[in-house]
């Protein structure tokens, strides 16, 4: 669980809560690639 920076002090830098989690996932997916590499699955591809 991620304690800092704190989700008041996050939501000063951005507009909404939906364009935080937005950045986050794309940080997150980022930080996946490059550390698996491009060969992971897209979730739209295991159907």
């Amino acid at each position: 669980m991620m304690l800092y920076p704190s989700i008041d002090k996050l939501l000063e830098k951005v507009n909404s809560k939906y364009t935080l989690v937005t950045l986050s996932a794309k940080r997150a997916r980022m930080r996946m690639l490059r550390r698996h590499g491009p060969h992971l699955i897209r979730a739209s591809e295991i159907r």
